[in-house]
């Protein structure tokens, strides 16, 4: 199931996020902040709003505010440092840009470890905001004077997109339809549903379900013994038939063994 997710939470973040992973896949989303990729061990590949391409160790991944992408670790062992710069954060490099941004690679490999010794900083994360900010200029700054920039292609109809799938993270548990969501927006119901399956490539009631089973998994995992049963009735599920369909969908097992194997990891 290769659907587009809007990251919400992630939105909602004020303070600039640097964390060194080991992860080894991350699904296809988006959301409004620019977002950075240093590979420092290993080689991943992926996408970046519609563009393939292959990073290995000391590339970077440059991800522009709206883009769609994903990535996936392909070689072992694997580590990258990833960095979300917030919507507040980043309006100070927008107006640099001038309308463009940087490819999804950049890869002098040389040239990035100099952005690595600052991004890599043990107590980054530890530093007053200002000061971060004042770091992430640099990066920034940086990056402008050694790379090119390429136009930005962005779709009139993001802003709308964002809004729905807002109102849609902030409404799951609700009885969310096509009928109640044209109307709440404004749009013939026809229109609409071929507007959000073009952006978010998935159809409109398959999106609300994994919406719910995200939410449902986060409080079922935190619970010793969590009764699915009702879980899936709070989180907006109105059946058993459909929770466990959609569920087989996305994990590919039962409940059960998904939750065993978090547990085993």
């Amino acid at each position: 199931m290769k659907n587009v997710l809007y990251e919400n939470t992630r939105d909602k973040d004020s303070a600039l996020y640097i964390s060194v992973s080991k992860s080894k896949h991350c699904n296809i989303h988006f959301h409004r902040n620019f977002e950075i990729l240093y590979v420092t061990r290993g080689e991943m590949e992926g996408e970046v709003n519609g563009v393939p391409f292959n990073a290995q160790e000391d590339d970077i991944v440059f991800v522009s505010n709206y883009y769609t992408h994903y990535h996936n670790c392909t070689q072992e062992p694997h580590e990258h440092c990833c960095v979300i710069v917030p919507a507040g954060m980043s309006a100070d490099f927008i107006g640099k840009f001038k309308n463009k941004t940087f490819p999804c690679l950049l890869n002098d490999k040389e040239f990035n470890r100099k952005i690595k010794d600052i991004l890599l900083i043990p107590e980054f994360n530890s530093m007053p905001e200002l000061v971060k900010k004042g770091y992430m200029m640099v990066v920034f700054g940086m990056l402008l004077d050694h790379y090119d920039t390429v136009e930005v292609e962005t779709s009139p109809d993001t802003e709308l997109i964002i809004q729905i799938l807002n109102y849609i993270e902030d409404n799951y548990q609700k009885d969310l339809t096509l009928d109640t969501l044209a109307k709440q927006f404004g749009y013939n119901k026809y229109y609409f549903s071929k507007l959000f399956s073009r952006y978010v490539k998935e159809n409109l009631t398959t999106y609300i379900n994994i919406i719910r089973l995200q939410h449902l998994m986060k409080q079922a995992v935190k619970q010793s013994k969590p009764n699915i049963a009702s879980l899936a009735f709070d989180n907006g599920f109105d059946s058993l038939a459909t929770f466990y369909r959609y569920f087989s969908k996305m994990y590919g097992c039962s409940p059960s063994e998904y939750l065993s194997s978090i547990k085993k990891d």
